[in-house]
């Protein structure tokens, strides 16, 4: 018998071809930026982990310690178009640590407001509580049930604060919707006044503006909310504000601020 013919296999009808030099050559580049991308992206990563603190550092809550503030506190008048502010002296003070129907660590805070003529007299009028809840605070004024903290600290940490807040079926609420907490300036220095303040965390609540509040021939509103910190001392300034503008229409020649509108501010004074 003659010589058969190689047998036709995979490997024989795709021989290897060698790569060129340069081919090769030209993924280098590509693998550089590769590698850059992932380096960055780890260096990335390890500056969100972070941590600048806990609830308990920027919120210490115990049976005693006080915090006085001056509180300026701005009223809309009913179909006004100016508004009034008034200003108080209050002091909070924590009066009391109990447990809520979970079994969570809850603490009494009871605002006294300092009368204007004899300083040496105070009066209670508001009550709030704090609730820790896990990695959570929770904080419970005027009926509405708020998340102000939570952990971790980090810079840049969102979360919905006012999830517990029925905003669909309550209409003076509805603004209250959607808003995002936010930390920001975690661990930095802040200066209220005379007084600075080497740590804190300064939480943004909300932050929209609509249209120029200086036209008052067209619509406006603004809702701003932030609140800051103080590491080892806790709330140290607190900032709202919810106004909306109805320009002249047929009801109102003028136009006029919507029942609802306020705004205050709270400014630490003291602390003990």
């Amino acid at each position: 018998m003659g010589n058969r013919p190689p047998l036709l296999t995979l490997k024989n009808l795709r021989p290897g071809i060698p790569i060129p030099y340069q081919l090769r050559s030209a993924y280098l580049p590509y693998i550089i930026i590769l590698l850059v991308i992932s380096l960055l992206s780890a260096c990335s990563g390890k500056a969100e982990l972070a941590l600048a603190g806990t609830i308990g550092d920027y919120m210490p809550l115990q049976t005693g310690r006080s915090l006085t503030y001056r509180l300026d506190s701005t009223l809309y008048p009913a179909q006004g178009t100016a508004t009034l502010v008034r200003s108080h002296v209050v002091c909070d003070r924590v009066v009391g640590e109990d447990r809520d129907l979970q079994g969570r660590p809850l603490w009494r805070i009871v605002r006294a407001f300092r009368n204007p003529v004899d300083t040496t007299k105070w009066t209670d009028r508001e009550q709030f509580l704090a609730i820790l809840a896990g990695n959570t605070l929770e904080w419970v004024e005027d009926n509405l049930r708020t998340i102000r903290l939570v952990n971790p600290v980090r810079e840049g940490y969102t979360w919905e604060g006012n999830r517990f807040v029925n905003t669909i079926t309550d209409p003076a609420r509805q603004y209250l919707d959607g808003w995002k907490f936010t930390y920001l300036e975690a661990g930095k220095a802040w200066r209220l006044g005379d007084r600075s303040f080497p740590e804190t965390l300064t939480v943004r609540q909300q932050e929209d503006r609509v249209g120029n509040p200086a036209d008052r021939s067209r619509f406006s509103s603004i809702d701003v909310a932030r609140e800051v910190y103080a590491k080892g001392i806790g709330l140290v300034y607190r900032e709202v504000r919810h106004e909306v503008w109805q320009p002249p229409n047929a009801s109102s020649a003028t136009g006029y601020f919507e029942p609802g509108s306020f705004a205050l501010t709270l400014s630490l004074v003291s602390n003990n």
